[in-house]
C-alpha cells in the first residue's frame, strides 16, 4: 500500500492548526518541528507568522463554507438547513477558534469573506424566524 504524503505546504498548514489550536502563542519553530520541516522551509512557504495565519484563516473559512454548502444542500426548510449547518460546523470550530487571538480580520479578503458568511447566517436565521423556529424578536 502506498502512503500519500501531503505537500510540504499542507503539512505546515496542518501542523499549524494542531500547534496553535493547543497553544495560540506557539512559535513558528514549533510548527516547523511538528510539520517535519526546518524553519527555513517553513519561511519559504510562509514568510511570516502573519502570512501563515492568513493562510490558516483562509483554509478554515473555505472548509467551513464547503461543509455548510454540503450540509444545507438537501435541506427541506431553513430550520432544517440551520440544524444541518450547526452539525457540520461544530467539528470545525477548533480550526477557527485560535484565530480569534490573531489580527486576521484586518485582511480585506478575510474581512469580506467573514462579512459575507455572517450576512448569509443572519438571512438564514431570519428565514427560520418566518418558519416559526425562532421568536421574531431574536
Amino acid at each position: 500500500m502506498t502512503t500519500i504524503r501531503p505537500t510540504t505546504r499542507d503539512a505546515i498548514i496542518e501542523a499549524a492548526f494542531r500547534t496553535f489550536g493547543k497553544h495560540p502563542g506557539a512559535s513558528l519553530a514549533e510548527v516547523a518541528k511538528l510539520a517535519g520541516v526546518g524553519r527555513a522551509t517553513l519561511h519559504r512557504h510562509f514568510s511570516s507568522r502573519e502570512t501563515l495565519m492568513l493562510a490558516l484563516a483562509s483554509t478554515a473559512m473555505e472548509e467551513l463554507d464547503t461543509a455548510i454548502e454540503a450540509a444545507a444542500a438537501d435541506a427541506e426548510s431553513h430550520t432544517d438547513a440551520l440544524r444541518r449547518i450547526l452539525t457540520a460546523a461544530i467539528p470545525l470550530a477548533e480550526r477557527q477558534w485560535f484565530l480569534t487571538h490573531e489580527p486576521v480580520m484586518q485582511d480585506p479578503a478575510i474581512k469580506a469573506a467573514y462579512r459575507s458568511d455572517h450576512e448569509a447566517l443572519c438571512a438564514a436565521v431570519d428565514a427560520a424566524k418566518g418558519e416559526g423556529t425562532f421568536d421574531p424578536t431574536v
